[in-house]
């Protein structure tokens, strides 16, 4: 647990229902139970569907997530637990270094 705290200290880490940045520690690790890897956020479903094309044509299997606060997401990757979305992030961070991905978590 250590490990991925440590891991995600760099990181944006926000959750889904407030809309607010959240820490992750080793009294909370488990709380959440859907984690998403975020590309991007968009007032218009137009313009996250675009991204959504442009992140597809470079191998992730993204998808725009459903209108919440206002904001599509578009995530390039799921996951059901913070700990494996941590141990993943490097990976998919290195396929393109250009974007500022962040964590939108949901229990």
């Amino acid at each position: 647990v250590i490990q991925v705290t440590e891991i995600l200290e760099n990181y944006t880490i926000i959750d889904e229902s407030t809309n607010n940045r959240v820490s992750i520690d080793q009294t909370n690790i488990g709380y959440y139970n859907k984690v998403y890897i975020i590309a991007g956020s968009y007032r218009t479903k137009s313009n996250a569907t675009r991204q959504r094309s442009k992140l597809a044509n470079k191998g992730f299997s993204a998808e725009v997530l459903h209108e919440t606060k206002g904001l599509y997401r578009v995530s390039v990757a799921s996951f059901s637990d913070i700990a494996t979305a941590a141990n993943d992030f490097e990976r998919i961070k290195a396929i393109d270094e250009s974007l500022d991905y962040w964590l939108l978590v949901k229990n």
